[in-house]
């Protein structure tokens, strides 16, 4: 069965919100043999959806290391912060993109601090 794209939605981090949880019980495996055919259609994004992915992205990890008491806020910060610094670094790719999710990231992390 292919999903057709318009009821495909961007679901950040539901693999890791997940398959956390599950391996602090259960053990966790990896088959080697799996595959996977997918049937990629890069949709082109808006600006304003660039902006709201990123912060959105950031607002998902944030709640998922609210949820889980074992991982470290600080950590988190220090990833987005990576981000922030990577977005910087890719202005020269594609300037306009770049910068929207550089300033949804760090909305989103204001948003977490405040």
């Amino acid at each position: 069965y292919i999903v057709p794209k318009s009821s495909m939605k961007w679901a950040i981090s539901e693999d890791l919100i997940f398959s956390y949880p599950i391996s602090k019980k259960e053990n966790l495996y990896v088959c080697a043999n799996a595959k996977v055919l997918h049937f990629d259609e890069v949709e082109e994004l808006s600006l304003h959806k660039v902006y709201l992915r990123s912060k959105i992205g950031v607002l998902r990890r944030y709640e998922f290391v609210l949820k889980n008491k074992n991982l470290y806020k600080t950590l988190f910060y220090w990833m987005i912060i990576g981000h922030l610094i990577g977005y910087l670094l890719l202005l020269k790719r594609d300037f306009k993109k770049n910068l929207f999710a550089f300033f949804g990231t760090l909305i989103g992390l204001i948003k977490c601090i405040l």
